[in-house]
């Protein structure tokens, strides 16, 4: 992905449609096959079983929530070079979102408590994965 910049000199560095849409697809790649593998039923059904061709764990809508809002957030504060202390406010913001994704989801019983935790692993761990290739990866966009 290169993008010519108005001066003709071409842009090489990762923009921030790259840094989201890989990790956006990894995440739904991973969390899909996952809830095919193990097959767990939805509370629903009032039964909980495994390889029961169900679909609930791990939660996509948690893993999609923390990953999305927080990649969002992190691409906000890291590329337009707000002071340190000001990200907390995005944090929160994160926080709120996916707990009430969280939430919502137990009350209308779509999934059990722990394909809510499993997903937000899922999405965490490749949360912090992105940004950490994100920092270690030099751009010509990035503050430090």
């Amino acid at each position: 992905f290169f993008f010519q910049a108005e001066d003709g000199i071409r842009d090489t560095s990762v923009t921030g449609v790259q840094t989201c849409a890989l990790p956006i697809f990894a995440l739904n790649l991973v969390v899909g096959l996952a809830k095919l593998g193990f097959g767990r039923t939805k509370p629903r059904l009032n039964v909980d079983l495994l390889h029961f061709g169900g679909l609930s764990y791990p939660s996509g809508h948690a893993a999609n929530a923390l990953l999305t809002w927080g990649l969002l957030s992190y691409l906000i504060f890291r590329y337009t070079h707000k002071e340190p202390f000001e990200g907390m406010r995005l944090t929160w913001l994160v926080v709120l979102i996916t707990t009430s994704v969280c939430v919502v989801s137990l009350f209308r019983n779509t999934h059990w408590l722990t394909d809510l935790i499993g997903g937000l692993f899922i999405g965490g761990a490749l949360l912090v994965a992105v940004i950490a290739v994100d920092r270690f990866v030099p751009s010509q966009k990035q503050p430090s």
